[in-house]
């Protein structure tokens, strides 16, 4: 009895070790597969960005005055959305 339980055990052990590769295998193959899909496009999206940001320093260095403004102003805007979030957040407690 209880050599066919060591046996059912290892038989199980063995059954999980293959379950286990199997899946480590196919997370690999995914990873892979995720990996060529948004390497090239995390590129192209890097490449787009550092143009646009040379495209706001050039506009920033042409007109210092607006953009000192706009950052102001999105400063402004983002703490006044935060008091609201902060204020909502607090009503419900």
């Amino acid at each position: 009895m209880a050599r066919d339980l060591n046996s059912t055990v290892e038989a199980l052990q063995d059954q999980l070790s293959q379950l286990r590769s199997a899946m480590q295998q196919q997370a690999r193959e995914k990873a892979s597969e995720a990996s060529s899909y948004f390497s090239p496009r995390a590129h192209r999206l890097s490449k787009e960005l550092t143009r646009e940001g040379y495209g706001l320093a050039e506009a920033a260095k042409r007109h210092p005055t607006a953009a000192t403004g706009a950052v102001f102003g999105a400063l402004a805007l983002g703490a006044v959305v935060g008091l609201f979030l902060s204020g909502a957040i607090r009503d419900r407690d």
